[in-house]
């Protein structure tokens, strides 16, 4: 365990910002920046009322509802069908280009989710 009091601790600890601009970091940097976009954009993802959330475990799957939003996330190592909550609107942001959703299923790759608007 690294002493938090060591200045060389303190010194590995920073970001190195100019790893941003590499294609992988990229990605995931902007990928993380629309997630943020998307809460602040869709009050439903920020209702603290957990009252108001549904949530349907599946065969390593997880869908879950939140108001008008829905979250469907395959976390096998096999792609997969998941059955949405309602009918999909539009598809607001996925993990991974193969991810397709068609009414009220979602078909998913591998290790890979989709928020989309019901």
């Amino acid at each position: 365990m690294p002493d938090p009091q060591d200045p060389a601790t303190f010194a590995r600890s920073h970001l190195d910002w100019v790893e941003r601009d590499k294609p992988a970091h990229r990605e995931l940097y902007d990928f993380h920046r629309a997630l943020i976009a998307l809460r602040r954009d869709r009050p439903d993802l920020t209702d603290p009322r957990l009252d108001r959330v549904e949530a349907r475990p599946g065969d390593l799957s997880l869908v879950v509802r939140r108001g008008a939003t829905a979250v469907a996330a395959n976390l096998a190592p096999h792609p997969q069908r998941l059955a949405l909550p309602a009918l999909a609107r539009s598809t607001l942001l996925v993990t991974d280009p193969g991810v397709e959703v068609r009414g009220e299923v979602a078909d998913l790759p591998a290790e890979s989710a989709a928020i989309v608007a019901i």
